[in-house]
């Protein structure tokens, strides 16, 4: 009976210690997050036109309908490592032949690899954002655009819209990148606008494309 009794008390310790285990910390959208997130929907057509009437149109394939993930990293002897959870808005647009749009606004460690090495606690983190356009000429290994969000901000009229919250980046290069006869990077600014991203984008051609029907 002392036997069963000392069992018995071994697993309720073991389950007790079980079930209070801490959890992965979680790096949610808080407060003004939500105010920089895009008002983009999945399978939504965009489209940009210039002054000739040409337009370059694109389809939402992606678009988070769920924030929060799990930071992974692949390995090759210990398989798929698991650490913080973060949120994040992810949207993915392409235009034919396969050309993408990809946003990422999320919220994240400032420190990372503190944040990796102790998956338990929550660090400092901000809100982040950065987006990748295909046909951005800027040089350089980073194919992202980062954006400061306290950077200045100014109007622009599109389409007979006014918005309000506009950064534009400029690539600083004045010369086309040749990828292939069919593939020329050479729009070296872009207008991104805080809650509907991209809309506009200038070329090196003289060419002003915006936000159309």
């Amino acid at each position: 009976m002392k036997k069963t009794v000392l069992i018995l008390l071994i697993l309720f310790v073991s389950c007790s210690v079980f079930d209070s285990k801490d959890e992965e910390a979680y790096y949610q959208f808080r407060g003004d997050d939500f105010n920089k997130l895009l008002s983009i929907e999945l399978n939504q057509i965009i489209k940009y036109k210039n002054v000739l009437d040409e337009e370059i149109v694109f389809e939402t394939t992606k678009a988070s309908d769920n924030y929060i993930e799990q930071y992974t990293v692949s390995s090759m002897t210990a398989g798929l490592l698991r650490y913080f959870y973060y949120d994040t808005q992810y949207i993915e647009l392409r235009a034919y032949p396969n050309f993408p749009i990809r946003y990422n606004l999320r919220r994240f460690p400032i420190d990372f690899e503190q944040a990796k090495e102790d998956d338990f606690n929550e660090y400092p983190s901000s809100f982040e954002g950065f987006f990748y356009f295909p046909f951005w000429n800027k040089i350089g290994n980073d194919i992202y655009i980062y954006i400061n969000f306290d950077a200045e901000k100014t109007n622009m009229l599109v389409n007979g819209i006014n918005f309000e919250n506009v950064y534009t980046f400029n690539s600083g290069n004045p010369n086309p990148i040749v990828i292939s006869e069919t593939y020329i990077k050479n729009v070296n600014v872009i207008y991104y606008d805080l809650h509907y991203g991209i809309i506009g984008f200038d070329d090196l051609d003289g060419q002003e494309w915006r936000l159309s029907d």
